[in-house]
């Protein structure tokens, strides 16, 4: 701090008494604006991880109409609408996300047992990709 002080001294001709106050504010000022910083980087992080959940969440029930006995065709296609609009969004996040999850819709058909799901309700037993997939995105997003 001493040498912070004297070189305020030094450069710019001011006070030695002037000097510590000016460094004090500009000093609490920078501060202030780290804590900005800091508040709104961790809402960006949380807002992202909200979408990849939106983004998960949709996948699951996509996934689940897909595996249906009732071939809801139209339902299903307004689910990957809702995704691939979402994973729009997360492009800046997650590069070339949109093309993967295509990738999953025309790939991805692995389906859970019907008596399983029929026991439990858990919607989350079908799909194989997507879940690799969903595990790669959650560690691209921890990462930043």
């Amino acid at each position: 701090a001493f040498s912070a002080l004297w070189w305020l001294y030094a450069n710019q001709s001011l006070h030695p008494i002037v000097s510590p106050m000016i460094y004090q504010s500009k000093k609490k000022e920078v501060e202030e604006l780290e804590v900005t910083v800091r508040i709104y980087r961790d809402y960006i992080k949380q807002d992202q991880q909200e979408k990849l959940t939106e983004v998960e969440n949709l996948l699951v029930e996509r996934q689940h109409v897909f595996c249906s006995y009732r071939k809801l065709y139209s339902k299903r296609q307004q689910l990957e609408e809702q995704i691939l609009q979402k994973a729009s969004a997360l492009e800046s996040l997650i590069p070339d996300m949109s093309k993967t999850v295509k990738r999953i819709f025309t790939e991805d058909c692995h389906c859970g047992s019907s008596l399983t799901y029929i026991w439990t309700r858990d919607k989350r037993k079908n799909g194989r990709l997507m879940w690799e997939e969903m595990k790669n995105w959650r560690s691209i997003t921890r990462k930043d």
